[in-house]
């Protein structure tokens, strides 16, 4: 039998290129599974920082490729990208679908070397480099831009962003052409995960789940809060979300600790229950001013039927119908923020209305369904013969690595 016929008897191999088993979970696990229901042999390329037990019982291949820990360690990334590159010459992938923009750029390198025959980049958003203003970064964009341009000059992919702002922010720097380009609008919410139920708290909760980064803006929902609390306007604020000590502008555990102190506020630190957290509160907060994909937490928010305050950046405004499902603020204005917040915690009336406003939305265009339609165009796109649909089970819990 002939190489060719040999690869054409074989059952198609779908490789998944991520930075660790957790986010599989936490966001694309309906997406893998939609595929290997599909037919397709599934393999997960991922730093195995949490059990991978779940995905190989369910018949998926798992290669562990550690995560480079640090900001700049560009030797652990290079590390990575070798073993990434193994991967794809021991698996002779039909599809390779690479997640993150970190991820995309070195591997998209990878891919042409390997021959992997269609591709997809997936671009969950721009990051710290295209948000943080200091000149190291504001001189690496070019470059990086460049990189990137060279890198998905694949002669068969998709460039799949989650956002229409980064798709055109990429079409007009000449990165891709707009043929090759597409939206999947995130990695899915399903319907039955997030159920629309009322909270029963008699205290207005406010809750932030994210990473305690500067760039998602908890230090301005913090300076918020204050505002809040000196109007002597009733609530109770969490915050969800661990520090990160590998990361320049994270939070100290000292910091939220003070505002613990000082405000009714909780940090609830790491937490893999969001969507039981959005079940007790009556208004979600993300401040971010970070360069955002379309955050998942948001789209949960609106499954939950919560009204949102966020800030009017790309990602959080692709969900946020300012006045409709919510309110849209400027970006680290603080006073705007508990101005906005103020309105909802006083109007139950104003927060019902706008959460039945939230979860219609999120029939309407978030719901895994939507995402899948996207990535089966995408596939199309590619040549592929591959049409996934919803499984409509709920991700597995995480299990942590001991």
């Amino acid at each position: 039998m002939r190489a060719s016929e040999l690869q054409e008897s074989r059952q198609k191999r779908y490789l998944f290129v991520i930075k660790n088993v957790e986010f599989v979970y936490s966001h694309f696990f309906p997406m893998v599974e939609a595929i290997q229901s599909a037919g397709w042999e599934v393999w997960i390329v991922a730093d195995c920082n949490c059990s991978a037990e779940r995905l190989i019982s369910e018949g998926m291949h798992v290669i562990h490729v550690p995560a480079p820990s640090g900001f700049w360690n560009f030797v652990g990334e290079f590390r990575a990208l070798l073993q990434r590159y193994r991967a794809m010459r021991r698996v002779r992938p039909d599809i390779a679908h690479f997640v993150t923009l970190k991820i995309a750029l070195p591997c998209g390198l990878a891919a042409r070397v390997a021959r992997v025959p269609a591709v997809l980049f997936a671009i969950t958003g721009m990051g710290t480099l295209f948000t943080v203003n200091r000149p190291i970064y504001r001189a690496l964009r070019p470059m990086f831009l460049s990189a990137l341009r060279i890198a998905t000059r694949h002669p068969n992919a998709v460039l799949a962003t989650e956002n229409d702002d980064d798709r055109r922010f990429l079409i007009e720097r000449g990165i891709v052409a707009a043929a090759r380009t597409s939206v999947i609008p995130g990695a899915g919410v399903s319907r039955e995960s997030a159920p629309a139920n009322p909270s029963e708290n008699t205290m207005p909760i406010i809750l932030c789940a994210a990473r305690m980064i500067q760039q998602k803006g908890i230090r301005t929902l913090i300076e918020a809060a204050r505002i809040l609390y000196r109007r002597e306007i009733p609530f109770m604020l969490w915050l969800a979300g661990d520090v990160d000590s590998d990361y320049p502008m994270s939070l100290s555990v000292n910091e939220l600790r003070r505002a613990e102190a000082e405000l009714p506020l909780r940090w609830l630190g790491h937490r893999s229950d969001v969507v039981a957290l959005l079940q007790q509160c009556s208004v979600f907060c993300l401040p971010t001013y970070y360069r955002e994909g379309l955050p998942r937490v948001l789209v949960e928010a609106c499954a939950a039927a919560r009204p949102i305050v966020t800030t009017s950046v790309p990602g959080c405004r692709d969900i946020v119908r300012n006045g409709e499902n919510g309110a849209l603020v400027p970006p680290r204005d603080a006073v705007a923020l508990a101005n906005s917040l103020e309105c909802l915690l006083l109007d139950c009336e104003l927060c019902r209305r706008m959460g039945t406003a939230a979860r219609r939305i999120f029939e309407e265009q978030f719901s895994v369904e939507h995402v899948l339609a996207a990535l089966n165009k995408c596939f199309l796109a590619l040549g592929e013969p591959l049409t996934v649909r919803s499984c409509a089970t709920a991700p597995p819990a995480v299990e942590e690595v001991t």
